[in-house]
């Protein structure tokens, strides 16, 4: 069984894999393993980025945004962290996360008082 494999059955059952895990399989000597992972990532691109905005959504983690916000930014963000997998460079990833702050902070992501999109934290809009 590949690592690869280790992880996706772990993750069925609900656990995740911890940087430990991943540390024991790098001095195992499976030097294949990266590749495959990132290989994976690339070619499930669509189902998976489709499926992490459909749980984020589901749950909803994000509901100051829309539905296609939401996938934008799972887009990006997938797509950064294949990057990283792939370079071992974290400058996309590091680039990405100031822009979304900056985003962030000029109050891109303003919550509406509209039903359903509310944020209901009870800091932004106190009774």
């Amino acid at each position: 069984m590949t690592h690869y494999h280790k992880i996706h059955q772990e993750q069925a059952r609900g656990r995740t894999m911890t940087t430990s895990d991943t540390v024991t399989v790098r001095e195992s000597g499976e030097d294949m393993l990266l590749p495959e992972l990132v290989a994976h990532l690339r070619e499930n691109r669509s189902d998976l980025r489709q499926e992490w905005a459909g749980r984020i959504t589901d749950a909803h983690l994000l509901s100051a945004m829309t539905n296609q916000e939401i996938f934008s930014e799972a887009t990006s963000v997938y797509d950064n962290y294949v990057e990283v997998l792939e370079t071992g460079s974290v400058e996309a990833l590091q680039h990405y996360a100031r822009d979304l702050s900056e985003r962030i902070i000029r109050g891109a992501w303003k919550p509406t008082r509209s039903s359903g999109s509310s944020c209901s934290c009870g800091t932004c809009w106190p009774d």
